[in-house]
C-alpha cells in the first residue's frame, strides 16, 4: 500500500513546490508533556499479557509528545488539492508501559468542480497508538502496538434537480500491526446515497452501503449490506438536529442482522457550543478479526471565558454489543471524561491543560481506572 500512495501522490507535492497555484499553507506544532496513571487500563494488582506490544501492570508513564502538522491548499479555476503531512513524535518514561514511537501520516485530496457536480480523489497512510484508537472507536483495550492505516477513495457528487442530490463513494482500505496477537484486514467498500431538501433548512436522504472485509488470518472473510435512512433539520438558528435509523446484514461464517442509527443535537450559541449524539454502528477492527458492533453516546460543551480563553468538557461511553460466534466480544464498557483549558498566550503560540479521567468495564465485570494530565503549547500560523 504505502509505494502505491507514495506514487500518486509524488505529483502533488512535486507541483506544490513549484507551482504558485499553491494559495495557502498552513501550519500546526502541538508539544505536550503527559502523565498517565495506568495507561493500558488494566485491573488493579493484574499484569498484561505478553507478546506483541509493550506489557506491564497498572504503573505510571510520562509522555513527551510533538505533533508537527503541515498542509498545503492549492485553487486553481475548477480544481482543488490539499496534501497534509504530518507525524507524532511520542517519547515515553517506562517503555514497559508505553513504547516510544513515531507515528508518520500523510494524506492526498484533489477535486474538480463541474457546475452541477464534484468528482474528488482521495489518498492517504497514517500509523496510531492502538491503545488510543481501539478505546476510542470499540470501548476497549488492546495491545500497545502500531496500527497503519492506508486508503484509496473516490466519491461524486451531483445535483440531480434542484431540491435532489446524488452522492457516490467508494474505499479500499489496509489495515496492518506490528503485533501478531492483532489480525490485519482488508475492507472494500462503496455507498450510494440520494439526499432531498425540504424547504431550506430540512433535508431528508436515503444511503445504501455495501463492504467486504478480508481478514490475513484463519478468521473467515464477512460482506456487510446497509441501509440507512437520515434526517437533518435546524430546529431554531442556534440549535439542529440529526438522526439517522437503518439496518445492517453481515454474513460469512454465520449470519447476523443489526439495528443502526444515529442522533445528533447540537447548539452553538455565542459563547457556548452544547452537543449531545448517540450512534450505533457495525464497523472492522482487528481485534476481533471482523466485524464490531459498538453503541456510544458522547456529550460535549466548549465555553469562551473571555477573547483569549475558553473551557472544553466532553463525556463518552462506548459499549461492545454481542458478534455471534466470537466468545467475550460483548460486555466490555468503556468511559472517558475529558476536561481542556486553552488560552492564547501570542498571535501564534497558545497554552493548553488537559485532564482526563478512563474507565473500562472488562466482559467478565473486572474493572479498571485511569486517568492523564497534560499540559502544552500550541504553535499555529493557519496560512502564510
Amino acid at each position: 500500500m504505502k509505494p502505491v500512495l507514495l506514487k500518486l501522490m509524488l505529483p502533488a507535492l512535486l507541483a506544490s513546490a513549484g507551482s504558485s497555484a499553491w494559495a495557502q499553507h498552513a501550519v500546526l506544532v502541538p508539544i505536550e508533556v503527559e502523565y498517565i496513571k495506568n495507561p493500558g487500563l488494566t485491573p488493579e494488582g493484574e499484569e498484561e499479557v505478553e507478546g506483541g506490544g509493550s506489557t506491564g501492570g497498572a504503573g505510571n508513564v510520562t509522555l513527551s509528545r510533538i505533533s508537527p502538522q503541515y498542509s498545503i491548499e492549492s485553487v486553481a479555476d475548477d480544481r482543488r488539492s490539499v496534501v497534509n503531512l504530518g507525524a507524532v513524535v511520542e517519547h515515553s518514561s517506562d517503555t514497559t508501559q508505553v513504547a516510544s514511537r513515531t507515528l508518520p501520516s500523510v494524506g492526498l485530496l484533489w477535486e474538480v468542480t463541474a457546475p452541477t457536480s464534484v468528482l474528488g480523489f482521495q489518498a492517504s497512510l497514517e500509523e496510531a497508538s492502538t491503545r488510543s484508537t481501539e478505546f476510542v472507536e470499540f470501548g476497549r483495550v488492546a495491545l500497545d502496538s502500531t496500527q497503519r492505516t492506508g486508503s484509496l477513495g473516490a466519491t461524486w457528487s451531483k445535483e440531480m434537480s434542484p431540491i435532489r442530490r446524488l452522492d457516490l463513494a467508494a474505499e479500499y482500505a489496509r489495515v496492518s500491526y506490528d503485533s501478531p496477537l492483532l489480525e490485519a484486514y482488508r475492507e472494500a467498500s462503496a455507498s450510494a446515497s440520494v439526499q432531498t431538501a425540504i424547504g431550506t433548512d430540512s433535508n431528508y436522504f436515503v444511503q445504501g452501503s455495501v463492504a467486504r472485509l478480508t481478514p490475513d488470518g484463519d478468521t473467515a472473510s464477512e460482506s456487510r449490506v446497509g441501509l440507512l435512512l437520515g434526517y437533518e433539520t435546524a430546529l431554531t438558528s442556534a440549535l439542529s438536529l440529526n438522526a439517522g435509523l437503518g439496518a445492517v446484514r453481515t454474513s460469512g461464517s454465520i449470519v447476523q442482522r443489526d439495528p443502526i442509527g444515529h442522533l445528533r443535537l447540537a447548539y452553538t450559541g455565542e459563547r457556548a457550543t452544547y452537543a449531545l449524539a448517540w450512534e450505533r454502528t457495525v464497523g472492522a477492527g482487528g481485534t476481533v478479526g471482523g466485524y464490531s458492533r459498538t453503541q456510544e453516546l458522547d456529550a460535549s460543551m466548549g465555553y469562551a471565558l473571555t477573547a483569549n480563553s475558553s473551557m472544553e468538557f466532553s463525556a463518552r461511553r462506548v459499549e461492545a454489543l454481542a458478534t455471534e460466534g466470537v466468545e467475550g466480544s460483548a460486555g466490555s464498557v468503556g468511559s472517558s471524561l475529558l476536561v481542556r483549558f486553552r488560552s492564547e498566550i501570542s498571535q501564534w503560540w497558545a497554552m493548553t491543560l488537559t485532564v482526563e479521567g478512563r474507565h473500562l468495564k472488562y466482559a467478565d465485570r473486572r474493572t479498571a481506572t485511569g486517568h492523564s494530565v497534560g499540559i502544552g503549547f500550541v504553535y499555529s500560523h493557519p496560512d502564510f
